[in-house]
């Protein structure tokens, strides 16, 4: 009865498939931290920054290039519905892409530079697509495999260009090639189904993008936000001291308090989203889902966030080299905001399953005020780069307690009447 009881744990918790997906992602991040002490001896904190000032940019546009759409791929009731969701989420990506490549040109008329973001953007809006295809249909197998090749091919890339002298090149490149590299085999599911896909007709497209109107209307916006009010803050620090060695500190801060979020917090919010999705079909809520989910994550993250707060300090400067001492103090300030984003990313995607999109907008849009009143009162106060980055992490803490609680209202069956 025991044995039955383990079994059925294993079972209700998903934790074969988070097993799997978590993985490929473990090994991928043990690649990238292994090579990261190289990393930071063979590029400046300088070159850290600038290429932060670009990712931050990318990733603040991201969310708006398909409008989210391609979330629907998950949450469609049918396979036909999920293939046409994906040629809607196509259309969305290269009409937009087309649309800022043209603004780009203007852009270049006027102020010559390159169009180097609109490939970006292209390709994460491609793998973003790609990697909701294979959560639909549970291909975590693939996922795992995926993120092993790209970590065991673009760091070595990275270190080679950075003993090349390439400086921030050798940044673009190396991640270039995390995001495309191994996308067709990625892809090949999605690819046998090209045909059925292919098939969706222009009607087809603009009634689904109308079923699905919230996405675009609520959905992106919010990521929008939360995605300005992160990568706002390379900009705020360059503003507020100067410095793009202080924004390559905060980059590398980032990266290690993070690690958690990629390791296990995005396999297992895939995972949550296509459960939470067939439960919602089932029974008009994703109660049972929210539970399991946020509960496994809070025992799992616990532990690790508060060793990893009473030792980073002291272990940065052994492990990254005496540049990056400060990187520590960073990470301190930071925890508060990782650990309760850790678990709030992993079941916010449930409000869009329940069509919470316009409130889980409004809460979203909190991040960019928030951002703006803490920058305007550093400046004034002048406070230390320390203080400024202690305040953002406790006040977007308090924001992902409150987007916490309200999807936890919202799970609940015919929560979201």
């Amino acid at each position: 009865m025991q044995i039955k009881n383990i079994k059925y744990y294993f079972k209700i918790f998903s934790v074969k498939d988070i097993a799997i997906l978590t993985s490929g992602t473990l090994i991928a991040q043990v690649i990238t931290m292994a090579l990261q002490p190289i990393t930071t001896r063979v590029y400046t904190p300088a070159e850290f920054g600038l290429f932060n000032l670009l990712t931050s940019t990318i990733q603040m546009f991201v969310p708006l290039i398909i409008f989210q759409y391609d979330s629907c791929i998950v949450t469609a009731k049918t396979d036909e519905e999920a293939n046409k969701v994906t040629a809607l989420s196509f259309f969305t990506l290269f009409t937009t892409v087309t649309i800022f490549a043209l603004g780009l040109l203007v852009y270049n008329l006027l102020f010559p530079s390159t169009f180097i973001e609109a490939g970006f953007l292209a390709a994460s809006g491609i793998a973003n697509i790609v990697s909701q295809y294979n959560n639909r249909f549970r291909q975590y197998s693939l996922m795992s495999k995926m993120s092993i090749y790209r970590a065991s091919v673009s760091n070595p890339i990275k270190i080679i260009l950075g003993f090349a002298g390439l400086g921030f090149i050798g940044f673009i490149l190396s991640y270039f090639l995390s995001i495309v590299l191994g996308l067709k085999k990625q892809a090949f599911y999605l690819i046998s189904n090209a045909k059925e896909i292919r098939q969706t007709s222009f009607d087809d497209i603009k009634s689904l993008a109308k079923k699905y109107i919230a996405q675009p209307l609520y959905s992106s916006p919010g990521l929008f936000m939360v995605g300005f009010a992160y990568s706002v803050i390379p900009f705020q620090i360059k503003l507020l001291y100067h410095s793009n060695t202080e924004i390559g500190l905060y980059a590398l801060a980032v990266t290690v308090v993070s690690m958690p979020l990629r390791l296990i917090s995005d396999s297992v919010a895939k995972i949550f989203f296509k459960n939470a999705s067939e439960e919602m079909h089932k029974t008009g809520g994703f109660r049972s889902a929210f539970k399991r989910t946020s509960i496994l994550l809070a025992l799992i993250s616990t532990v690790p966030f508060t060793i990893l707060f009473f030792t980073a300090a002291p272990l940065f400067g052994i492990i990254f080299g005496k540049n990056w001492i400060q990187c520590g103090i960073f990470v301190q300030a930071l925890i508060p905001l990782y650990f309760t984003r850790f678990i709030v990313n992993s079941v916010i995607s449930g409000l869009i399953i329940c069509g919470a999109q316009k409130a889980k907008l409004i809460i979203q849009s909190q991040f960019v005020v928030v951002s703006i009143v803490i920058f305007l009162i550093s400046q004034k106060y002048e406070f230390s780069i320390e203080k400024f980055l202690f305040l953002i992490g406790i006040s977007y803490a308090i924001i992902y307690i409150i987007l916490l609680g309200f999807i936890y209202k919202k799970s609940k069956p015919q929560g979201c009447n």
